[in-house]
């Protein structure tokens, strides 16, 4: 894990397929001296054609040194597939993302999904959708859990109802 009280980072790990290419996240762990609290994974925003996982770091390194283990995974965007190409790598990363409790080290019924913007609205539809079937295309880990303990999604697009 982390030395000196430093958040480790590993960058650009697979978890798994979409589209035929390889998927990719950065993980963020907790210092050594720091009780890990649970997971959560980070969904970037950019309206679903821009940004990526790189643009979580800040909050990868804070919310680390508060005791979470962080994956911020990215998805292919609108100008390389269609719906709902998006949701199929999201959930992709969930499930690596609780297959890994046991590696990383957290309890894999503590995994949070936080989004901004697109990403939050992703977050609030992977949290809705939790232990639906694997379909075709969401590539890795079929068989794991894609349950969340919460959602978390920042300026995301909802829809209250009266």
């Amino acid at each position: 894990m982390a030395a000196g009280g430093r958040v480790t980072v590993e960058e650009g790990v697979i978890f798994g397929s979409g589209g035929g290419r390889t998927l990719r996240c950065d993980v963020y762990r907790p210092p050594d001296d720091v009780p890990v609290l649970g997971a959560v994974l980070l969904v970037h925003g950019g309206g679903w054609f821009s940004g990526d996982r790189s643009q979580l770091r800040g909050y990868g390194i804070l919310l680390g040194r508060e005791g979470f283990v962080c994956v911020a995974g990215e998805y292919r965007l609108t100008g390389e597939a269609t719906w709902p190409a998006q949701i199929h790598d999201v959930k992709a990363a969930l499930r690596w993302t609780r297959s890994q409790a046991a590696r990383l080290g957290f309890d894999p019924g503590r995994v949070v999904v936080w989004g901004n913007s697109a990403g939050g609205h992703l977050a609030l539809i992977a949290a809705g959708s939790a232990n639906e079937p694997a379909l075709e295309g969401d590539g890795g880990n079929p068989g794991v859990d894609t349950s969340v303990a919460a959602v978390v999604s920042f300026y995301g697009p909802a829809h209250a109802w009266d």
